[in-house]
């Protein structure tokens, strides 16, 4: 048996192995080009040998392989004649060519949905419209008003990850097999629903692209919900069918996005609840909880546009988020999805912990603002989605 060290000295000696063994790994983690993720202010990034082989660090070929539809791409990127910078500074977002979802500045300002999908299509150019849409336009523009559901009625919109804590969901309504029953529900401690009679609430989780959807939502503890009904829906799909909204569409379809509010712009359709009809509808829902007797009504599904020739920026006394909401209506037009107590309430993301609150500031006062400067009456509503 050997000597042994008194303690000091065996201390002393396992200080020195190990102070070795840091030491090595510190070197191995720099010679291989592994680094934390978040490098220590003023050092540099270990990682930008490898990042300088990034696509996005490549420069573009002489006589690069143009994509088939460029033109119509460009068209719509360039329609205001400006490229915009994000609040945080960063970059406003550009479709992808070829992808099959759009590469955007961050999570929240991501748009769901395929770029083919109903909602993020363009109104093409002189659409063919509905037979009956002065009737139609008459009815939605009898008040002049379109409401902003902002708080009451808008939609909390959650992210979730792999990390998120799971819980189970009890849906309580007898109309079959629920979705959200399926499995654990990844939902984050601090979610609720809005506080309307429709309790809604939307879960995205962007690690598995599946976004979970409620109707009547009500948290009994850490580990448990009920809900009347709800869905689960893919975010690179497109956006119907779906469980929580009466038109069958996804819930969180067609939302106004804090993030892209801020930003200024709105790349898709925007969706609203109006006096609908019963048995009428059309795609992209694939059914109506409608209650309002023709003539006074409009399908759930029906597509709408302001017309594109206005110049809204000369719009006397339009406010900063009323030319927003205008300008989305101009290129992307909006969609009738659930019946409502008024002709047009367009539906926000509603301001949850931890987001900014932009609309006051934007020129909407109150929640379900009129929106009273956007000219109504102008609208026109097309004959089927894709303007055919």
């Amino acid at each position: 048996m050997g000597r042994r060290l008194p303690a000091s000295r065996r201390g002393s000696k396992r200080r020195s192995v190990s102070g070795f063994v840091a030491l090595a790994l510190v070197l191995f983690f720099v010679t291989s080009g592994c680094a934390p993720s978040r490098p220590v202010a003023g050092q540099d990034d270990p990682g930008r040998a490898v990042a300088d082989h990034h696509p996005r660090n490549e420069p573009i070929r002489q006589n690069p392989v143009l994509d088939s539809q460029g033109a119509e791409k460009v068209a719509n990127l360039s329609q205001e004649g400006r490229g915009d910078v994000n609040p945080d500074g960063s970059a406003s977002p550009i479709l992808a060519a070829g992808a099959s979802t759009p590469v955007r500045a961050s999570q929240d300002d991501e748009r769901a949905f395929a770029n083919n999908s109903a909602w993020n299509v363009p109104i093409r150019q002189n659409p063919v419209l509905d037979p009956k849409s002065a009737d139609m336009v008459a009815h939605l523009s009898q008040e002049g008003r379109g409401y902003a559901s902002l708080y009451n009625n808008g939609v909390p919109i959650f992210d979730a990850d792999a990390f998120t804590p799971k819980a189970r969901v009890k849906c309580t309504k007898p109309w079959g097999e629920c979705q959200l029953e399926s499995g654990p529900v990844p939902i984050p401690s601090q979610a609720q629903p809005n506080s309307s009679t429709d309790g809604a609430m939307v879960v995205i989780d962007r690690s598995t692209g599946k976004v979970y959807e409620f109707w009547q939502a009500r948290k009994i503890n850490d580990r448990s919900w009920e809900t009347s009904w709800g869905g689960v829906v893919d975010i690179r799909g497109v956006g119907t069918p779906g469980q929580a909204v009466g038109s069958g569409v996804a819930a969180l379809a067609g939302v106004v996005r804090i993030a892209e509010f801020m930003r200024g712009r709105i790349d898709h359709a925007i969706v609203f609840t109006a006096y609908a009809c019963p048995s009428e509808y059309r795609y992209p829902a694939s059914k109506s909880d409608g209650s309002f007797p023709p003539p006074d009504c409009l399908p759930e599904g029906a597509r709408i546009q302001l017309d594109p020739g206005i110049d809204v920026n000369s719009i006397p006394d339009m406010s900063r988020g009323e030319r927003i909401v205008a300008r989305a209506l101009q290129v992307y037009g909006g969609y009738a999805v659930d019946n409502g107590g008024a002709r047009m309430a367009f539906k926000f993301e509603k301001p949850t912990a931890g987001k900014p609150d932009p609309y006051r500031e934007a020129g909407f006062p109150w929640d379900y603002y009129h929106m009273p400067h956007i000219p109504w009456n102008r609208l026109r509503v097309l004959k089927q989605w894709n303007g055919s």
